[in-house]
C-alpha cells in the first residue's frame, strides 16, 4: 500500500469524471467512514483542511469486476496449444483442463493464487470483485473445517490487497440437467440445499460487519442446479435479498438441453423458478434467444459480460445492441483471468459489434445525447458507466460514481500516459476506452484508503 494522509483528507485531481464528464477544478473529500463526503469545486475547500493534489491525474470511479474465478489465474497460458489427437477444442474440452487445476487447490494455494490475482486487479484499476467461488470442498469432495475455509480464503485475499469483494457462494449439485455430478466435479457440490444455505449463512455471520465484503448467491447454472432447487433458492432469498449470479445461455448445448430436458430455455427456466428480478445478474449470455433481452429488461435483470475470456474461451458474442436495445443495464467481469484489464473488456463490447456488422460507432445509436451536445450520440461516456456503476448495482454496492454519499473507490489515470497525453479534455473517455491500458492507471482508493 503507498502511503496517503490519514481519513477524512480532500483530493484534488487535474481532471474528474462526475456524471458523465469531465470537470476540471474540482475536489473530493473523502471521510472517516469510507465514503465520498462531498463534491465541490478547488476554491470551496474550507481553510484548514489536508488537501492531497494529483497534477496531471484524471479521477475515475473504480472499476468493478462482476465475475471471477480466482483460481483459473493459475493456469493462465497453459491451455493456448492445441493438443495432438484432440484437435477439436472448445470449452467443454478447456473445462476438463480447469477441472484439473481445482482438484490442486488447497486454502493455502487458493488464498496465494487470489492474493496474486487481487493484487494484479487492483494495479488494473479494479476496486470490486465479484468471486464466483465454487470450490467449496476437499479434493475428495469431503468437508472442510471450517467450511467456509476456502471462501475465507478468497475474501483475506482481497481483504489484505484492500480490494472489495462480494463472494458469491456457488450452489452446484448436478454434473449436467438431471445427470449426477462427476467425481471431478467433488470439490464444488453442494449435497443438499440446507448444506449450501448453512454455508452462505455462516460467510454471513463471519464476514458480515467487514466493510468491505459482502456476499450473494450463484446457482451455477440450469445445467449444475435442479428445477426445484432453483424455486426453493428463490424462496429463500425473499428473505434475504442477496444478490444473485448465474451463468445463463453461455454455450448453444446449453440452451438446447434446456429446451429437451426441461421444456424451455434457461432464462425461461429461471423465469419460472422466481429467481428473475432486479437483484438478478446473467452471466455471459452470448446465446439468449429471441424474447431473453425483454424478459431480463422485464425483471429489471442485468447482464454481465467477460469478453475476454468469452474470446479465449470461443463462446461467441454478447448480444449487446439486442440487450442495450431492450433497456438493459451491462457489467462486465474478466472471468478466467486471461486478462486483467477493464478497457479491454469494456471496448471489446463496442468492438465486436463493430466486427459483426462491419460499421463504427454501433451501439452509439441506443445513447441519448446530451443536452449540449445533441448532434453526438456517444457509446464511451455509457461503457464507462457500465465499468463502474453497473458493476457497482450488480453486486449490490453503493459505489460506481463520484458523488456524496458513494463509497471512495476511485482509480486515477495519467493524463501524460502515451494514450492520453494531448487528448482534448472533451475526448478523454473515448481515448480511455478505445485506446488506453492498464499502464495508465496511477492509483486506486478503496473505502478512501489509497494503495
Amino acid at each position: 500500500m503507498t502511503s496517503s494522509p490519514s481519513l477524512p483528507y480532500w483530493i484534488c485531481p487535474e481532471l474528474a469524471w462526475i456524471d458523465g464528464r469531465m470537470h476540471a477544478d474540482k475536489a473530493i473529500a473523502l471521510s472517516g467512514d469510507g465514503l465520498i463526503e462531498a463534491v465541490v469545486t478547488r476554491a470551496e475547500v474550507p481553510a484548514g483542511q489536508v488537501v492531497e493534489d494529483l497534477p496531471g491525474a484524471a479521477l475515475l470511479p473504480g472499476f468493478v469486476n462482476a465475475h471471477s474465478h480466482a483460481f483459473q489465474r493459475v493456469f493462465r497460458g497453459q491451455t493456448e496449444f492445441l493438443r495432438t489427437g484432440a484437435e477439436h477444442e472448445d470449452f467443454w474440452s478447456w473445462r476438463q483442463q480447469m477441472y484439473g487445476a481445482a482438484g490442486r487447490l488447497d486454502p493455502q494455494t487458493t488464498y496465494d493464487i487470489a492474493r496474486r490475482l487481487y493484487a494484479e486487479m487492483r494495479a488494473a484499476g479494479w476496486t470490486s470483485v465479484g468471486e464466483f467461488h465454487y470450490v467449496h470442498h476437499g479434493a475428495d469432495g469431503s468437508a472442510l473445517s471450517p467450511a467456509t475455509a476456502m471462501a475465507d480464503a478468497v475474501i483475506q485475499a482481497a481483504v489484505d490487497v484492500g480490494l472489495r469483494i462480494n463472494l458469491l457462494a456457488v450452489l452446484y449439485h448436478t454434473g449436467g440437467i438431471g445427470e449426477p455430478a462427476r467425481p471431478d466435479q467433488r470439490r464444488f457440490i453442494s449435497g443438499s440445499l440446507w448444506a449450501f444455505t448453512s454455508l452462505v449463512e455462516a460467510l454471513l455471520a463471519r464476514w458480515g460487519s467487514h466493510r468491505l465484503v459482502t456476499v450473494g448467491l450463484a446457482p451455477h447454472s440450469v445445467r449444475a442446479v435442479p428445477v426445484d432447487w432453483l424455486e426453493a433458492l428463490a424462496q429463500w432469498n425473499a428473505q434475504h435479498h442477496l444478490p444473485v449470479h448465474m451463468h445463463l445461455c453461455e454455450q448453444t448445448a446449453e440452451v438446447e438441453a434446456s429446451h429437451r430436458l426441461l421444456g424451455a430455455g434457461p432464462m425461461e427456466v429461471v423465469r419460472r423458478a422466481g429467481l428473475l428480478g432486479p437483484g438478478f445478474v446473467a452471466v455471459h449470455a452470448t446465446h439468449l434467444e429471441a424474447d431473453d433481452p425483454a424478459r431480463l429488461a422485464n425483471a429489471g435483470a442485468m447482464v454481465c459480460a467477460c469478453p475476454t475470456t468469452e474470446a479465449n474461451l470461443g463462446d461467441g458474442f454478447l448480444p449487446a445492441s439486442a440487450l442495450i436495445e431492450a433497456g438493459v443495464e451491462l457489467c462486465v467481469g474478466s472471468d478466467s483471468h486471461i486478462v486483467v484489464n477493464p478497457f479491454e473488456e469494456l471496448r471489446l463490447i463496442e468492438n465486436n459489434e463493430r466486427l459483426q456488422r462491419r460499421r463504427r460507432n454501433v451501439l452509439a445509436k441506443f445513447v441519448e445525447p446530451a443536452a449540449d451536445e445533441p448532434d453526438k450520440r456517444r457509446v464511451a461516456p455509457f461503457l464507462l458507466d457500465v465499468g463502474a456503476r453497473g458493476g457497482a448495482r450488480s453486486l449490490g454496492l453503493d459505489a460506481g460514481e463520484i458523488k456524496a454519499g458513494q463509497a471512495a473507490d476511485l482509480v486515477a489515470v495519467s493524463l501524460r500516459d502515451a494514450a492520453l497525453e494531448g487528448v482534448p479534455m472533451d475526448f478523454l473517455a473515448e481515448a480511455l476506452i478505445f485506446s488506453a491500458d492498464t499502464r495508465c492507471v496511477l492509483d486506486t482508493w478503496v473505502a478512501g484508503v489509497r494503495g
